[in-house]
């Protein structure tokens, strides 16, 4: 339980972070997220329940998925300390590269698109 609200803690102050820097308060970001639903919902509402339905990971997807959305945040945070001034090593360049790799992916592909996501359990 600690240990969950440590990573929740370090997540949140990361988010915090990036907000600060694109100069947007954490609820004029979800202020426009909502907005944005909103009209996608409008717009969509009758495609998104058939390719959800036909959509979904497997399991080990699934697994693939959430190491690669782990990925994704090591390298926006990577972003985020190169845009604050800190000078990155060899390693962290490559990985920050590979984000183009990572995002088309087909299970990052399939994760964009919604798809049925399982629960692991533990």
């Amino acid at each position: 339980m600690r240990q969950k609200q440590m990573d929740y803690e370090a997540k949140r102050a990361e988010y915090l972070k990036r907000c600060e820097l694109a100069g947007t308060s954490p609820a004029q970001r979800t202020a426009k997220r909502s907005q944005d639903g909103d009209a996608m919902s409008e717009v969509s509402v009758g495609s998104s329940v058939s390719t959800a339905a036909t959509l979904a990971l497997s399991l080990e997807e699934e697994k693939e998925a959430r190491k690669m959305e782990r990925k994704l945040r090591d390298i926006e945070c990577l972003q985020c300390r190169q845009a604050g001034g800190e000078v990155l090593d060899k390693l962290q360049l490559e990985k920050i590269n590979s984000k183009s790799v990572l995002e088309a992916h087909v299970v990052m592909v399939k994760v964009r698109a919604n798809a049925v996501r399982p629960e692991l359990v533990r």
